[in-house]
């Protein structure tokens, strides 16, 4: 999987999910979020288990924290095979912004 990525502005919003090979070995995935700007930032990683290509609303997808919420920049992965990860603010004053990039391994 090439690198891919998502940016949020704004408070109380959940990313677009990027969606992730659950056959693909190995199945580990690394990501990181970029915090940017000025302002106040809260926010965390998330993962489903839902498929979210065909179906999908944000309504009937469960989704896990991969991370308590942080408020700085910070790189983590996830060990075991998940159909999507987001990125969700909480808290977004003045300039800040979030951008959470993903990267599987297998391909």
């Amino acid at each position: 999987m090439k690198p891919s990525s998502v940016t949020i502005t704004s408070s109380a919003m959940a990313s677009t999910p990027i969606p992730l090979s659950r056959t693909s070995l190995p199945v580990e995935t690394t990501y990181a979020v970029i915090k940017a700007g000025g302002g106040d930032l809260t926010y965390s990683v998330q993962y489903t288990l839902r498929e979210v290509l065909t179906g999908y609303t944000s309504a009937n997808a469960d989704w896990f924290d991969a991370t308590s919420a942080r408020t700085a920049s910070f790189s983590g992965s996830i060990a075991f095979p998940v159909n999507a990860v987001r990125l969700l603010t909480t808290v977004a004053s003045g300039s800040a912004t979030a951008q959470l990039w993903v990267l599987q391994g297998g391909d």
